[in-house]
């Protein structure tokens, strides 16, 4: 990656990975507040002192930033979110996995894992009264059902199984409500629909 990039961690979880990926990436053992451009992707690691402020700072003066975790939950996502994270991800992702989050945010993409997503899907979902609302009403029945099978958190897999249609179906059935809903993806769908 040509990109400028800082990484604020501690001396002991510096990766080789992130070495390969990002070889002239700044690496930060302690918070000093340095203005970046715009451009320059920072990656804090979740935990170290002063995580939340780091993030904050970032994001304050318009840089990308992803949250680096040792052992991902629905609650630190959150907070990394709230903090102005736009990518949160294993601390120890291979190069692959580095990469792609780079160039999600980078686009201006959210970057979580499936399994974070899944969660959050099933929290936030847990009291939304899909029968009721305006917005789905320009959905017809079949992808009102699998709206109805997002709510509770299944893969596209997992809807296909339990409507008894193909993946590529339910693949066609979410680009028509994400362009009827005016959303890009799952979570912003929930979000919209929570609102």
């Amino acid at each position: 990656m040509k990109q400028n990039h800082i990484i604020y961690t501690e001396q002991e979880l510096i990766s080789p990975r992130w070495l390969e990926v990002m070889p002239h990436a700044l690496i930060q053992t302690v918070f000093i507040k340095q203005h970046t451009s715009p451009d320059t992707l920072v990656w804090v690691v979740v935990g170290i002192p002063f995580w939340q402020d780091i993030i904050k700072f970032y994001h304050a003066t318009g840089n990308q930033v992803l949250a680096l975790t040792r052992n991902g939950s629905t609650q630190e996502v959150i907070a990394a979110l709230d903090a102005g994270a736009k990518g949160y991800l294993d601390l120890f992702s291979n190069t692959t996995i580095l990469e792609q989050a780079a160039n999600a945010v980078t686009n201006g993409a959210l970057w979580l894992p499936a399994s974070i997503v899944t969660g959050l899907i099933g929290s936030l979902t847990a009291k939304i009264p899909i029968e009721n609302d305006e917005a789905l009403q320009k959905l017809t029945k079949r992808e009102l059902d699998v709206v109805k099978e997002i709510k509770t958190g299944l893969s596209n897999k997992e809807i296909a199984r339990r409507l008894a249609i193909s993946e590529r179906t339910v693949k066609e059935h979410l680009s028509s409500i994400f362009s009827k809903l005016e959303v890009s993806d799952r979570f912003q769908l929930i979000l919209k629909l929570k609102t």
